[in-house]
């Protein structure tokens, strides 16, 4: 197992040495958002975006001057940790490049020797690279829901995605063992290289990533059409309650004299 823990540790010990990093792009990125939420503030309340002409509705609008600048520092600061993880993880697999084809054979085998440990009817509608990722990590006391854990198991599962790809073997969904013992099989007659495997793990990091950057939008996505949806719902109903229609039939905005 010691090649195991290698990988595991190396990633530690990246994930530690990643810290300044992940604060350099983490505080750019929330000063950038930073300052574009204060220009766009500034350029809205010049057009008078922000400007409403009673009660509640003036509270609504004057909270947009720091809520956008704030959330968009936040979003900024967010997405600038996300990216950080991703640049740190494309720089440790061209670093570690032929460790990483090294360690590709040797987690097979070892991986492999698991298999008669596993409760594979816990994992009954799992794919084979998961399900062996998942053992692997837990057997070494990886801390799951961690970014060392996520990254762990994304080389393991696709030093396995590697290998069945070049081998031509089915995934088989709902037949893992199958799949064990087809790879044990071509694994003996074939002596697979992982010259390769970088390249794959770079695509399989830019796929994680992507994820979590989709993930990041969906989830800012509502707090950012909350200005928008104040704005709306104004000129739906907070202008007709305030506006005085004239003789021409026409509303006028502004409040009347006394």
């Amino acid at each position: 197992m010691e090649n195991l823990k290698w990988l595991l540790s190396e990633i530690l010990n990246q994930t530690g040495a990643a810290f300044f990093t992940f604060v350099k792009y983490s505080a750019s990125l929330a000063i950038l958002g930073l300052m574009l939420g204060i220009v766009f503030v500034s350029v809205a309340g010049n057009k008078g975006l922000f400007r409403r002409s009673h009660g509640v509705w003036k509270v609504l609008a004057g909270l947009n001057y720091a809520y956008i600048p704030l959330l968009l520092a936040i979003i900024g600061g967010t997405f600038g940790s996300f990216y950080a993880g991703h640049v740190c993880a494309d720089r440790f697999i061209d670093d570690a490049a032929k460790p990483l084809a090294d360690y590709g054979q040797k987690y097979l085998n070892q991986a492999l020797a698991l298999v008669p440990e596993i409760p594979w009817e816990r994992h009954f509608d799992k794919r084979v690279d998961e399900v062996l990722a998942e053992e692997v990590a837990v057997r070494l006391g990886a801390e799951k829901g961690s970014y060392a854990y996520e990254f762990y198991e994304l080389i393991n599962r696709t030093v396995v995605q590697y290998t069945l790809d070049e081998l031509g073997i089915s995934y088989a969904v709902r037949e893992p063992l199958a799949v064990v013992n087809d790879l044990r099989a071509a694994r003996r007659a074939s002596g697979n290289s992982f010259a390769g495997l970088p390249k794959a793990l770079h695509r399989q990091c830019d796929l994680f990533f992507s994820l979590k950057y989709t993930g990041l939008l969906i989830f800012f996505l509502p707090f950012l059409f909350l200005p928008i949806g104040e704005y709306v719902l104004y000129r739906l109903f907070g202008k007709k309650k305030a506006g005085v229609t004239d003789k021409s039939g026409k509303i006028n905005w502004q409040a009347p004299k006394k």
